[in-house]
């Protein structure tokens, strides 16, 4: 009876272990590569509405991924804050509309932030900058 109870335990468990990593995946964030982002969460919503990046111009790939984890961004030819260099690269900004928190308008939402840090995972990618029309 005692062989019985340990092997159904034992089959619970194993069966439970992938439901424990799915948990802990959701619990734990990210990595972030916030060194290249020139802005925090608490600040990440000041600016004119969006922040940019340069991407690679010639690089349906890149463009794809971009899209892939923020899908209202928009890449167009110019130098932008970022610095782009419009021989190469495009300047992409994402709108920062419904990334705020209502509480605190020039901070981010968790999820926001975690947009910011996927798309700063971006092996192209060199820097994030808030967006200022001057």
């Amino acid at each position: 009876m005692r062989l019985i109870a340990c092997t159904i335990l034992l089959v619970v468990l194993a069966g439970c272990h992938p439901l424990l990593d799915d948990f802990a995946s959701q619990q734990t964030p990210s990595a972030c590569a916030e060194e290249i982002i020139r802005f925090t969460p608490a600040t990440g919503c000041r600016n004119d509405g969006s922040f940019e990046f340069c991407i690679p111009a010639d690089d349906p790939a890149a463009l794809a991924q971009v899209f892939s984890i923020a899908p209202n961004t928009t890449c167009v030819p110019g130098r932008g804050r970022a610095g782009c260099d419009t021989a190469t690269q495009l300047l992409c900004l994402v709108g920062t509309d419904g990334m705020c928190q209502a509480d605190q308008p020039e901070a981010m939402t968790n999820a926001a932030w975690q947009t910011t840090c996927d798309l700063a995972g971006l092996p192209f990618i060199s820097q994030i900058v808030p967006t200022w029309y001057e």
